[in-house]
This record gives structure tokens, C-alpha cells and sequence, in this order.
């Protein structure tokens, strides 16, 4: 059985509202902004946009998960955002953090503690990247153990969600937004307005581009922590 717990993410200023974005994107190709079916259809090339972003691993979008520990459970549900790990520290009673367990390839994990029973003190972590995302310890906690460190924080390259309604939002950092809006805006004038799909295309490529080199370029200490 896995156990699902609680995720938060810091988001930064690129936080308008889905209606405000299929607005943009419907207003490129001159379409009604009041039809139900458009905006889906503009909602859908967002998302589209979306499933770009998550195809890779940016340094700038990350989140956190706090794992409420239980005792003689080895496996840990993570939440949707999750895509990659960071860091995952002990968290003491305090609230404090005290240590962290050390991160194994899934492979390497499996043949090292495969025929792992009992519990005590978890030393190390995998994922699987099965349907549900999952924490897996080398070892169950005991009960000793969660008397001191109840809790694991998960921190984690993340996932941007797909638009669900009108009111959602992507919640990531405006230079990504502006990619999500040209490529949409490409991706619905190839149906209403193909003249103008180049254009839009071409601010996509160069945003997706920028972005891909300010990634690179982030400084970050995640390499001496993890």
C-alpha cells in the first residue's frame, strides 16, 4: 500500500488565469472569444504546449513534498508534480532537518535491496516511474526511528499541470508562459489560419530556445547537497 501526502511548489509571477490565456491564443486567429468549443480547443493547444515543457527536466521549476513517515511502510505516493528528485532530508520532531537519505538508481536499487525485510533505519531512496510516482525506502521505518524522524522532505524537479477550466493556472514563471501562448497560438492558426502558423512557430522556437539556455546557465548547489 502506498501512502499519498501533501505537495507545495513556489510559484512565481506567471500566473494568469487559463479564460486569459485562450483569449490570447483565439485572438491571434481573429476566432470568437465567447465559444465554448474554441476555448476548449484553445485550452487543448496550451496543454499541448505543456506536455512540451515536461518532456524535460528544468532547473527553475522545482516543488517540495513533505512525507509523513509510517511505521513498516516501505512505499511513499508522490504527488502529480513530481518528475525528478532533488534532495530528501530527515525532518526531526522539531521540524528541523537532520541528515538526509541518499538516492539510488531504480536498477542499482533493486538488485542491492531487493531481498530487504524488516525495519529500522532507512539509509536510502528510489523511484518508480510507474503510473502513480512512488518513494521507495531500503528499509521500513520503525517505529524508534519516527519517534525521532517522523518526516521526509522531498525536494523535486516538477511537473507544470495541464489546464483543467478556465480559472486554472499553469503557475510557472512568465518566460515559460510565454512559450505555452505561441506555440498554442501555432497550434490552432494550423486549423483556423495557416498563413499564419509561421510566424508563431518561430516565436516558440526562439522562447523554447532562450529558455533551454538561461536553464543551463542557472547557478545552483543542488550537485554539492544531493
Amino acid at each position: 500500500m502506498t501512502i499519498a501526502v501533501a505537495a507545495s511548489t513556489s510559484y512565481s509571477p506567471g500566473l494568469r488565469q487559463a479564460s486569459v490565456l485562450q483569449k490570447a491564443v483565439l485572438s491571434y486567429v481573429q476566432a470568437p472569444q465567447d465559444d465554448d468549443e474554441l476555448n476548449e480547443h484553445a485550452r487543448n493547444a496550451l496543454n499541448d504546449a505543456v506536455d512540451a515543457i515536461n518532456t524535460r527536466t528544468w532547473k527553475k521549476l522545482h516543488g517540495h513534498q513533505d512525507i509523513l513517515l509510517a511505521a513498516d511502510q516501505w512505499d511513499y505516493e508522490l504527488a502529480s508534480s513530481f518528475k525528478d528528485p532533488l534532495n530528501c532530508a530527515r525532518i526531526n520532531t522539531n521540524g528541523d532537518q537532520n541528515g538526509r537519505l541518499e538516492y539510488k538508481p531504480l536498477k542499482t536499487f533493486l538488485v542491492e535491496h531487493d531481498q530487504a525485510t524488516g525495519s529500522g533505519m532507512p539509509r536510502w531512496y528510489t523511484i518508480f516511474y510507474d503510473q502513480l510516482r512512488v518513494l521507495s525506502l531500503d528499509l521500513a521505518p520503525s517505529s524508534e526511528y519516527i519517534s525521532s524522524f517522523p518526516t521526509l522532505r522531498l525536494r523535486y524537479h516538477r511537473r507544470v499541470p495541464h489546464l483543467t477550466g478556465p480559472d486554472s493556472i499553469l503557475g510557472i514563471p512568465s518566460e515559460f508562459e510565454s512559450f505555452v501562448v505561441w506555440h498554442a497560438k501555432a497550434y490552432i492558426a494550423a486549423d483556423r489560419a495557416p498563413q499564419m502558423v509561421g510566424y508563431a512557430e518561430n516565436k516558440a522556437q526562439q522562447t523554447f530556445k532562450r529558455l533551454k539556455v538561461d536553464d543551463a546557465n542557472i547557478q545552483t548547489d543542488w550537485d554539492a547537497v544531493n
